[in-house]
């Protein structure tokens, strides 16, 4: 529990600002993607107040890191759903949300890092079957919406890169990677 991270929580509302954003524009046609990124919203709206404070209370804390499993759980499955309504593929919107409710239950059960694991392996599947989808049907924003998921993925959210925070750097991609997401999408 750091304490106060003015540049992260910047990046947090940045972050929030774009997912209302985008959940805002997709909700009229693709109601769980709006539903899925707005649960990364509300982690980055968490991470505010968990950034700008100093100390960190342990509830707050404990609230974001939950939070931000959940938006790892449904965020890109959500966006997923969008692309399986997009290209008519709908028996898929219904095996992920099975999937995902599956795993949001039994995640309840598991170990914090098995848990943690366990989501951003099904984020990446998310992320495979929306790429498939892309290459199939020659979508070169969606593909470029992935890659800019799986970019701030492998950056991930720990230490410094050039002496900025790994997590200001993973918020900024899915800024950018949910205005595309976006734009795929309407």
């Amino acid at each position: 529990m750091a304490g106060r991270q003015i540049s992260t929580a910047i990046s947090d509302l940045v972050l929030a600002i774009s997912a209302s954003f985008v959940a805002l524009h997709v909700m009229p046609n693709h109601p769980f993607a709006a539903i899925g990124i707005s649960f990364q919203g509300l982690a980055a709206l968490i991470g505010i107040v968990r950034f700008s404070m100093d100390p960190c209370n342990r509830l707050v804390f404990d609230a974001h890191k939950t939070a931000s499993w959940v938006a790892t759980l449904v965020s890109l499955p959500g966006l997923a759903t969008g692309f399986y309504n997009h290209f008519a593929v709908p028996y898929l919107t219904l095996i992920m949300m099975l999937l995902c409710g599956f795993i949001f239950f039994f995640g309840c059960y598991m170990e914090k890092e098995v848990r943690k694991n366990v989501a951003e392996m099904f984020a990446g599947l998310s992320v495979l079957s929306v790429i498939v989808i892309c290459l199939y049907h020659k979508y070169v924003i969606g593909l470029v919406a992935c890659a800019l998921y799986v970019l701030a993925g492998t950056v991930g959210a720990e230490g410094s890169f050039a002496g900025i925070p790994r997590v200001d750097i993973l918020h900024y991609l899915l800024v950018v990677g949910n205005v595309a997401f976006m734009k795929a999408l309407t």
